[in-house]
């Protein structure tokens, strides 16, 4: 699964920040509209409202909005991230310390 972090502006003051996750089409199947579970390497947990809620593109796409999460996460922990699939069960997926760095860069560094 690939991972993408977009900062959308939109002509806004307000940017948003979505994950756009992509799987392999016909391999994993993600369920809409389920949120993303995303743990800290403390166990805290939070939840990322799923965007695609009303209409996914295919169902191997999810994105999720991190406007207000990735604020609170910490800056060089890793993370993982549990996507919901339509099978029921949970897809994790591991984001690593240094990827982190990066999406905290795009809050406070890249405009």
């Amino acid at each position: 699964m690939k991972a993408l972090l977009i900062k959308q502006n939109y002509n806004s003051p307000v940017k948003d920040l979505r994950l756009r996750l992509v799987a392999f089409p016909g391999v994993v199947e993600i369920a809409h509209p389920q949120s993303l579970l995303i743990e800290t390497t403390a166990g805290r947990l939070l939840n990322a409202s799923d965007t695609y809620a009303l209409a996914a593109p295919v169902p191997n796409v999810g994105e999720y909005n991190l406007t207000d999460i990735l604020p609170k996460l910490p800056t060089t922990d890793a993370l993982k991230l549990y996507v919901p699939l339509s099978s029921g069960q949970q897809l994790v997926v591991n984001i690593s310390n240094t990827v982190v760095t990066e999406w905290q860069w795009l809050v406070t560094e890249i405009d």
